[in-house]
């Protein structure tokens, strides 16, 4: 919503005196189509909430025979390159999906695309990702986890890469804090305690 809105860009704008309405004319989820890649508990959660906003979802995911809802779409990567309009990942971090999100990856889609990265930060290449974003193959981009989060120890292609997508307003960024909220917090811990008591059952 906040890259469909440019609300991160306007607000910027207005705290330097700028009032200008049409350059940040936003979009509606209304009609577009949203791919979910990787349709696990995160991405069906996604998929739910992006339900009321009269959009088309569709989902990838190697893995899944069936999807667990009817208004998901499951569809290959091709129909995905063909008609998505904003791409989420929400896939694992495996030795197959390291650098997933490659130069190839973007430049196969057919219409330019908004790009959400939540899940690991190594499935993306960001060099990749940056050169898509300067030539408009990408249109804007919001990244809650990085290639490395340890910013004290990037290496200077790093630091480069990360000073040029800092540069560009069609990014954001957030500290992997996507779904880090109190009440995630309390909902992690009673998770665990059930897993626990499960757990303390099956080995009576």
């Amino acid at each position: 919503l906040v890259l469909l809105t440019k609300i991160i860009n306007s607000t910027i704008e207005i705290r330097n005196g700028i009032w200008d309405r049409e350059q940040n004319r936003g979009m509606e989820l209304k009609g577009k189509t949203v791919a979910i890649i990787g349709c696990g508990f995160m991405g069906t959660a996604v998929a739910k909430k992006l339900k009321g906003f009269q959009c088309n979802i569709v989902s990838y995911d190697k893995y899944k025979e069936t999807l667990p809802y009817q208004f998901i779409k499951k569809v290959p990567l091709s129909y995905i390159y063909e008609n998505a309009d904003i791409v989420t990942l929400h896939i694992p971090l495996t030795e197959e999906t390291k650098s997933f999100a490659d130069k190839n990856f973007f430049y196969s889609f057919q219409k330019k695309i908004c790009f959400i990265n939540t899940s690991r930060g190594e499935i993306v290449v960001e060099k990749d990702l940056l050169h898509s974003l300067k030539s408009g193959v990408v249109k804007a981009a919001a990244l809650d986890v990085l290639e490395n989060e340890k910013l004290h120890t990037l290496t200077e292609s790093q630091k480069n890469t990360l000073q040029e997508l800092f540069s560009l307003s069609q990014v954001i960024f957030s500290p992997h804090v996507a779904g880090w909220t109190d009440e995630s917090y309390q909902k992690i811990s009673e998770i665990i305690g059930k897993k626990i008591v499960i757990f303390l059952h099956k080995n009576k």
